[in-house]
């Protein structure tokens, strides 16, 4: 992870990570990702709850 990056959020099989200023990029721990964007971490984790949703169900508990 560059040092511009910062993980936002962690879940049991996902993480969320600022990539640069409004682009967020949500990582599943089997190695895929998906890249999007959002105006600021709030929504980004929003969004990233209804991606996870839609890809697998459950993002697991919060870590």
């Amino acid at each position: 992870m560059k040092n511009s990056q910062r993980i936002v959020r962690r879940w049991a099989d996902w993480q969320l990570v600022c990539i640069a200023e409004e682009e967020y990029l949500l990582i599943h721990r089997d190695g895929f990702n998906v890249d999007f964007d959002a105006a600021n971490d709030g929504d980004a984790m929003t969004e990233a709850v209804r991606l996870m949703n839609e890809i697998d169900g459950d993002p697991g508990p919060a870590l």
